[in-house]
């Protein structure tokens, strides 16, 4: 009477792997069973391991580690193989991506194996890339039967046919089973690893064979469903996800952010087709813009991301050759972009898509305000190494120190304000002793209309003063009037870029010289009698008004 012990196990551990010695989150066991072995009293673990490579390759050589335990749940044996160096294949199993192959591992110890009660996957050594073999085996399925019946364990019969599609013959072809209950379905057995397997072992050019392989399973357990896999040392197969062309991403975008909306950016892909025909075939590049902040989430995924640019460029690629495409593509406004790449022919694709990334990640932030002094002093960059743009120099805030970016030709106007004083490139701070008057000239412009919809009251010493306001994206969230420096500071909130448009107080203020979004000087500005428009980047935190105010309100209204 033989003893049986079944043990289902459902991987739920997930580790990080070295592939070429870089680490990425793949292709691990996902499913596992173990029994003892009827014929040999070994412990038997039976898996699939299933190529979801985020880097779109094969693999092959794929060595894990893993862990054995007693009932007590204590590590009794810890085991590393190569699950795909059982059989015969030349460089052994190639795995494309998206097809599983079935594995075993076996511990050749009938006393340790009585004491076995559960194993798990615990690691990744090694997983090679390799290339791609050409998807010539054609293999079908026919039926699986039960052959042998046994109280505790059966053995079930799969058969089939394969075909070399190819004029060239094939050594060592092997076919391989994983057999679950339902399609889907928690793994129950495996089959092509058997001594009393029928196996093709050689084609000739476009011969076909069939094959017959068997699988023990405990008798309690009724298969119906199979997926095979066949491999040779010249071929792989195909299947109903294959792809003649692989596309692989080669875009090498550095940093996370450009500060030049019209700089180009070289979008690169390599291709290679694994097919045995030269193809022609479009790629096609398409970018979108999220209308999301990257806090939001996954912004390849968002269904409200539109289109910003889409092209089509024909190409071709000769049979088992790679070649590398390139285009350059210039972001024309701020905002999150991704993008995606395709190779179609007329009616069908040729490759998996790929939803690509400008960094390491998928999506790029192309601003024109990154570089900011506030960006900077928040980054932790000393006072004495703030860049600014080009044509713009750096000055301190004589009431605060603070550094700020301006035009050289306003260093004049600001020394004479006692603002600052310039100091080879950099422009340091020399607080004024004596302070001019302050001067109000009045608005000879019209004032037009415009519809403001919010107000924000400025509560000085002695009266408050509404200041309307238009800001479609963002919000006022405090304002601070230095007489000091005579400047008018916003404090606001806005993810997005936008525009502001506001009514200055009469009672306030005079002329206005000069605007800083950012503690950088600001052309993108328009005035119009008291209402000055403010055209600010996404991500803006103060916007401040440098000018004249009124002399009886200079000094009695300042916190």
């Amino acid at each position: 009477m033989k003893t049986r012990l079944w043990i289902i196990f459902t991987m739920i551990l997930v580790s990080i792997g070295t592939i070429n010695n870089v680490f990425a989150p793949c292709c691990f066991p996902y499913d596992s069973d173990g029994y003892i072995d009827p014929t040999t009293s070994f412990f038997v673990g039976v898996s699939e391991v299933q190529n979801d490579s985020y880097f779109g390759l094969p693999f092959g050589n794929v060595t894990y580690h893993f862990q054995f335990f007693d009932e007590n749940n204590n590590v009794i044996l810890e085991k590393t193989e190569t699950i795909t160096d059982d059989l015969p294949i030349k460089s052994g199993f190639v795995i494309p991506l998206g097809l599983t192959i079935p594995f075993k591992v076996t511990v050749n110890d009938v006393e340790l194996s009585k004491k076995i009660k559960s194993f798990q996957f615990a690691g990744t050594e090694n997983l090679e890339y390799y290339s791609w073999k050409p998807a010539d085996l054609i293999v079908s399925f026919d039926k699986i039967d039960l052959d042998k019946f046994d109280n505790n364990f059966n053995t079930w019969k799969i058969q089939g046919a394969i075909l070399n599609n190819h004029t060239q013959s094939t050594k060592n072809v092997y076919v391989l089973a994983s057999i679950h209950q339902k399609e889907y379905s928690h793994i129950i057995g495996i089959a092509g690893y058997s001594a009393d397997d029928i196996q093709p072992l050689a084609l000739d050019g476009f011969e076909s064979k069939n094959f017959t392989l068997y699988s023990t399973i405990p008798s309690n357990l009724t298969p119906e469903h199979v997926n095979l896999y066949a491999e040779s040392d010249e071929s792989s197969m195909m299947h109903q996800h294959y792809k003649p062309i692989i596309l692989k991403d080669a875009t090498n975008y550095e940093g996370k952010t450009t500060t030049d909306t019209k700089k180009p950016i070289t979008l690169s892909a390599n291709v290679t087709n694994i097919s045995r025909n030269n193809l022609d075939f479009d790629w096609i590049i398409q970018i979108k813009k999220s209308p999301k902040s990257t806090s939001e989430g996954d912004l390849t995924k968002d269904p409200e991301s539109k289109i910003e640019f889409i092209k089509t460029i024909p190409t071709h690629v000769d049979a088992q050759k790679s070649i590398k495409l390139e285009y350059s593509w210039t972001p024309q406004s701020n905002g999150i972009y991704f993008y995606e790449m395709y190779l179609w022919d007329d009616s069908k694709p040729l490759s998996y898509p790929f939803t690509g990334d400008f960094l390491s990640t998928d999506w790029m932030f192309v601003s024109s305000n990154m570089n900011s002094v506030t960006n900077q002093i928040e980054s932790g960059i000393p006072t004495d190494q703030i860049q600014c743009k080009e044509k713009f120099v750096v000055v301190l805030k004589a009431s605060n120190g603070n550094p700020n970016c301006v035009k050289s030709e306003s260093l004049e106007k600001l020394r004479e304000r006692g603002w600052a004083e310039p100091l080879g490139d950099i422009v340091f701070q020399r607080p004024s002793q004596t302070k001019p008057e302050p001067t109000f000239t009045p608005h000879s412009e019209p004032e037009p209309h415009y519809d403001f919809d919010k107000t924000f009251t400025l509560i000085g010493k002695k009266s408050q003063y509404n200041l309307d306001y238009l800001m479609p994206s963002g919000t006022i969230t405090d304002i601070q009037l230095d007489c000091n420096s005579l400047q008018l500071v916003l404090s606001v909130s806005s993810k997005d870029s936008g525009v502001l448009t506001l009514q200055l107080p009469e009672e306030i203020i005079g002329n206005v010289d000069m605007i800083l979004v950012d503690k950088t000087e600001w052309n993108e500005i328009s005035l119009a009698g008291n209402t000055v428009i403010v055209m600010y980047p996404e991500n803006t935190e103060t916007i401040e008004f440098q000018g004249s105010y009124r002399s009886d309100f200079s000094g009695s209204e300042c916190r």
